[in-house]
């Protein structure tokens, strides 16, 4: 959440390429943490039934449990463009629903869809891209279209989806807590295509963080205080 410090989206190459270089360290030590899935295969959509299972603990930055597709470099000439819904957690137990899109050469606009989220409040949220419209996507909440159709140039066939959990702290060795639940993670594989389960996918989870497995397309991103493990990477094929 640049704009409150953009959620920074990570894709399975960018996955691959920091497991080696990230050496043991403890919770916080890095300003970005996660923990979740992200398919190996681009898809035109990815969704999820989210929840946050216990009041955050947010000491410096923010917390985020989200569903998304883009990135870091992965638009048009190396640009930032990505488009992600989930939600947010601040510090005073604040939490919301958001969504948030990045686009080539533009600052990242975050939007607030709904505000005092709950513990064990559960939402369905999901990004779409239109059909027989290449490079057209929405944020979806609940069911119901949530935004207006976004363009997102170069984005069509390209870009593999992502559910995962998020810690932000400003440099600083501090551990945000969290336990988000994700169940019934599924994607489009193409424009107007039905959802189905999210089959070939990498499980990653950063230092003080984890994920537990409840089955094939559900799990829980926690905190694991305490932990002294570099960031993990496990190949799933469904």
């Amino acid at each position: 959440m640049r704009g409150r410090q953009s959620l920074f989206v990570i894709v399975t190459a960018a996955l691959v390429a920091l497991v080696g270089a990230h050496s043991a360290a403890a919770c916080g030590k890095r300003s970005y943490a996660y923990a979740g899935v992200s398919g190996t295969r681009a898809a035109a959509g990815i969704g999820a039934s989210v929840s946050t299972l216990s009041l955050p603990r947010v000491s410096d930055g923010h917390v985020a449990a989200f569903v998304g597709v883009g990135g870091p470099g992965l638009g048009p000439n190396g640009s930032d463009e990505w488009l992600q819904i989930g939600l947010s957690g601040f510090a005073g137990g604040v939490s919301s629903v958001y969504y948030e899109v990045a686009r080539p050469g533009r600052a990242p606009l975050y939007t607030e869809l709904k505000t005092d989220v709950h513990p064990g409040e559960t939402h369905r949220i999901a990004v779409l891209e239109q059909h027989g419209r290449a490079g057209w996507w929405r944020v979806w909440l609940d069911g119901r279209a949530a935004s207006r159709p976004i363009y997102l140039p170069g984005s069509h066939g390209r870009w593999a989806p992502m559910a995962t959990a998020e810690s932000w702290t400003p440099g600083r060795a501090t551990c945000n807590a969290y336990s988000f639940g994700f169940r019934r993670v599924s994607i489009a594989p193409t424009p107007g295509s039905r959802w189905q389960r999210l089959r070939d996918h990498y499980t990653f989870s950063d230092a003080g963080y984890r994920i537990v497995r409840r089955s094939d397309v559900a799990f829980v991103a926690m905190t694991a205080p305490g932990a002294q493990s570099s960031r993990q990477l496990v190949s799933v094929r469904g």
